[in-house]
């Protein structure tokens, strides 16, 4: 328990018990949002999750104004919903709407960036916890700060009753999250399902015969470790080091430790994996290192991979590229930035027309206060014709433009972010007095 931890408050619509509201919301609460906000470190709470809290209008509004996030999903136009999503925007602290794909949004958000999520796939849930932590890393980066002196702060009290909450939930927590696991494997949420499970994972074959299918149905709501359970018994049955990478890597790229490991065992073990297989577990390896914030821990550990892999033969120029990519990424965040320079213009010269690569190398050259060459390759990935310029690219233009002074460059490039992404450009403004003047 970690007295300390941000709370994100989840608005929701959530119906009657059982009502198909309430499972939607459920699904999307366990699927979605606690697994894309556990990597940075919230407690993540929704007004009817808070177990005997008794809590009425006044509170929820406290919630909604001083949690540190608040993530806001729209769906089904609910009253209440819309009510607390204002007191939200009146609050200036930083939110994340959603609503479930199909669904319009009303005019008088539709102005605002709103995440559109689909539950119906592994593929759809994935990109969903994906599109949600790219605004958190922006706020993690920026403090969660504050812009309006309107907002309320958190007192003491309030912190204490929220430890004491974690401490009533614990008690309910481990015969949920069991009774979770036995409807991903198939069986039923009860007494009985519970006891089949148990035979499962203890070796008695039942579901297992079929880890695969196991693994893609735990992924598939969310349930690590249901996936973790499954990938073990596949590290059990199967000697196909590319079936290994391929489904550890699903968890390695969430940050989970044990399908790094996993990883790690394949590439030392299969120093002759296929090129496309090696960068899929390379790549998911690095990413566990980012999500974690370890860089400085895992950079040796990824080179050792990569390095042999640059100098081995058959290896074309664009997978030499996103292997040094991944370096580069790796030696930022260890922040060994004159490395990151160097393997990241390999990147560049390899495949310059990939913009993540100049964008990457954009970060690196900030970072050693090499402005003239940041804005070079800003003004590269700006100018030329890709459909991968997102928002994160166009933050960055935004701020080296306004370090130099390109006036008429950062209006046009906040003009595209509104249209990306336009949350994201309400953030700038909100942390940024000089952006602001500029564009208002």
């Amino acid at each position: 328990m970690n007295e300390s931890a941000k709370t994100c408050f989840v608005i929701s619509p959530l119906g009657e018990e059982k009502s198909d509201t309430r499972i939607e919301a459920d699904r999307l609460f366990e699927l979605v949002i606690e697994p894309a906000l556990e990597v940075f470190g919230f407690q993540v709470e929704r007004s009817d999750k808070i177990v005997g809290s008794g809590l009425i209008t006044s509170d929820i509004v406290r919630m909604v104004q001083n949690s540190e996030l608040c993530i806001i999903d729209l769906t089904e136009h609910n009253a209440n919903v819309f009510y607390e999503c204002g007191r939200r925007h009146e609050a200036a602290k930083p939110f994340i709407q959603l609503i479930r794909s199909g669904e319009t949004l009303p005019f008088d958000v539709a102005g605002i960036r709103t995440i559109q999520y689909d539950l119906s796939s592994p593929e759809s849930v994935r990109k969903a916890i994906e599109d949600i932590r790219k605004p958190v890393r922006q706020f993690e980066e920026n403090g969660y700060a504050v812009t309006s002196s309107g907002a309320s702060t958190a007192t003491l009290a309030q912190s204490l009753e929220r430890v004491e909450r974690k401490i009533d939930r614990l008690d309910s927590y481990a015969s949920k999250r069991v009774r979770k696991r036995a409807s991903a494997v198939g069986l039923p949420a009860d007494g009985d399902g519970v006891g089949l499970l148990s035979k499962v994972e203890g070796g008695a074959g039942g579901f297992l015969n079929k880890p695969d299918e196991l693994f893609m149905k735990a992924i598939a709501i969310g349930d690590m470790e249901a996936a973790e359970v499954a990938l073990e018994r596949i590290l059990q049955v199967s000697d196909d080091p590319k079936k290994i990478v391929y489904f550890a890597s699903y968890l390695a790229d969430a940050g989970d430790e044990g399908g790094a490991q996993a990883v790690k065992e394949a590439l030392e073990n299969n120093p002759d994996l296929p090129i496309s297989t090696f960068i899929t577990g390379a790549s998911a390896l690095a990413q566990y290192y980012v999500v974690r914030d370890r860089e400085s821990e895992g950079v040796e550990e990824v080179e050792k991979f990569i390095l042999p892999r640059l100098e081995a033969e058959g290896v074309g120029d664009r997978d030499k590229a996103r292997l040094n990519n991944q370096l580069s990424r790796m030696y930022y965040g260890a922040s060994r930035y004159e490395d990151a320079q160097r393997v990241g213009i390999r990147a560049v010269d390899l495949a310059p027309d990939v913009t993540a690569y100049k964008f990457n190398l954009s970060l690196v050259y900030e970072a050693r206060d090499l402005y003239d060459l940041a804005e070079q390759v800003v003004d590269e990935y700006m100018t030329q014709k890709s459909d991968e310029t997102d928002s994160d690219h166009l933050g960055q233009a935004i701020d080296i433009y306004l370090k130099r002074d390109r006036h008429e460059d950062v209006r046009a490039a906040f003009s595209r972010l509104m249209q990306v992404d336009p949350a994201a450009a309400a953030l700038k403004t909100m942390l940024n007095d000089e952006l602001r003047s500029l564009v208002q």
